[in-house]
């Protein structure tokens, strides 16, 4: 009969880390002022520093003067110009990564000189030309008092980084939106349980189909919020919604019709009268 011994014994497995995605997260900061964030990892991914429109590149000595936006109501003029490797890409946000260190800093998410380091050896602190090795650079924030781990993707961008991005998370169990409506592809390109994921949403951004004036056919075929609406894989993935509004208070929702509906009928809770601007008002 096999001898026991405690100090061979296998330990156990540990837990998987509540884990939450912030597709577009910029510097923000305020999600992870919530207690609910305490003990979890955090993905944020940001196409910044090298552009704030995906994997867009423009260069004005390279021959082009125009660029597209749908927001702007720019039309695509296809010229965007060539890196020559010292003409800075207009696109990018050079100071981008200097922001996150000093926004995040205030709140006490720290990173190693390792990871610092690993910034500056990617040119993450410094102009922004191009990709450096046509991909992104990850960076990890950690709050040791409130045992929460940040995972910065800098110069990742969705749905081009989807695959090697979704597949550095692995499963997740939220996804928190303010200010950028995430690619459907963090749902499509995810290993995602049914009934499992919390939609975290805040006030100032739009939601539902007829919640902006500026929805476009690529929305519709592409955007995880919108598509929220119809795709019955998308909601499948969905066991409840959160709004926090203006005011910080936290709503929950078992359904997604039932949030859009607090949604529409509370503008007060919605938006900021402060953050509308004039000229927001003369359009209205």
């Amino acid at each position: 009969m096999p001898l026991s011994n405690e100090n061979n014994a296998v330990p156990p497995t540990p837990a998987r880390r509540p884990t939450h995605v912030y597709v577009g997260a910029g510097a923000d900061t305020k999600p992870f002022d919530a207690e609910w964030c305490n003990g979890t990892t955090i993905h944020c991914i940001d196409p910044q520093p090298h552009s704030q429109y995906g994997l867009r590149e423009y260069y004005p000595s390279g021959g082009s003067s125009k660029w597209s936006s749908h927001w702007l109501g720019v039309e695509e003029d296809g010229e965007d110009g060539v890196p020559d490797g010292t003409t800075l890409n207009r696109f990018a946000r050079p100071d981008f990564t200097m922001d996150i260190i000093y926004n995040y800093s205030k709140k006490d998410f720290l990173c190693s000189m390792e990871d610092y380091e690993l910034m500056n050896d990617t040119l993450l602190l410094g102009p922004t030309y191009t990709r450096l090795g046509g991909g992104p650079t990850r960076i990890r924030f950690i709050n040791e008092e409130r045992d929460i781990i940040i995972w910065y993707h800098f110069n990742a961008c969705l749905p081009d980084d989807a695959v090697e991005t979704l597949k550095f998370i692995g499963t997740y169990d939220g996804i928190i939106c303010n200010g950028h409506w995430p690619n459907k592809t963090l749902i499509h390109n995810a290993d995602i349980p049914d009934n499992s994921l919390t939609f975290r949403a805040y006030a100032g951004t739009c939601y539902g189909i007829y919640a902006s004036y500026n929805i476009t056919e690529d929305d519709f075929s592409n955007s995880m919020v919108i598509r929220l609406s119809f795709c019955p894989i998308i909601r499948s993935k969905f066991k409840n919604f959160v709004f926090y509004d203006t005011l910080g208070t936290e709503h929950r929702f078992d359904i997604w019709e039932e949030f859009l509906v607090f949604y529409h009928y509370n503008d007060d809770l919605t938006f900021d009268p402060e953050e509308e601007t004039d000229d927001s008002d003369e359009e209205r």
